[in-house]
């Protein structure tokens, strides 16, 4: 419901400002790239500028350095809401791949964090083909450690990130 009020209550704004929609929008982007980087920021308020990033989906292609840099936060909410937020911006987000195949790899996560991030890498597509071998090991490794740490939803969500990235490949 909030996401759907975001566009219309910046359509409002940015009427009120006297700036063309896009102008406005980028404008907004960069000042919850500001809060999203600014280490004196509470997680829960960072977590909230990249959930709000994702509402402009492709078009805040540019707050990609930034989620990608705060994927490695100690805030698993910021983490999971700059995921969400680089799965929103979908192929845009290729920058974002070589982070997140590192995070994937990175077992100090939990395997759900992990899944999370394959999700994203589904969402880029192919262009996120260089991951597959993670993906995949990420599978195995689920497997290998008990079927009960990830669920038949998670796993349909790595299954699904694979099929993506190889759909033309």
């Amino acid at each position: 419901m909030a996401q759907q009020m975001v566009p219309k209550f910046l359509n409002f704004l940015a009427e009120d400002s006297g700036l063309q929609r896009d102008e406005f929008d980028q404008l907004f982007i960069d000042r919850l790239i500001v809060q999203l980087q600014d280490p004196t920021v509470e997680p829960g308020d960072q977590a909230g500028s990249a959930y709000l990033i994702s509402t402009f989906e492709a078009a805040a292609k540019s707050a990609v350095p930034a989620l990608t840099e705060v994927l490695m936060s100690d805030a698993v909410s910021v983490r999971v809401a700059a995921a969400y937020s680089l799965g929103c911006i979908g192929t845009s987000a290729e920058d974002a791949i070589a982070a997140l195949k590192k995070e994937i790899e990175n077992e100090k996560h939990s395997l759900g964090i992990r899944v999370i991030f394959a999700g994203v890498l589904g969402k880029i597509g192919p262009k996120a083909v260089f991951a597959v071998a993670s993906l995949e090991r990420l599978m195995k490794t689920a497997r290998q450690t008990g079927t009960d740490l990830l669920t038949d939803r998670e796993f349909d969500t790595v299954a699904i990130a694979l099929e993506r990235i190889q759909v033309q490949h």
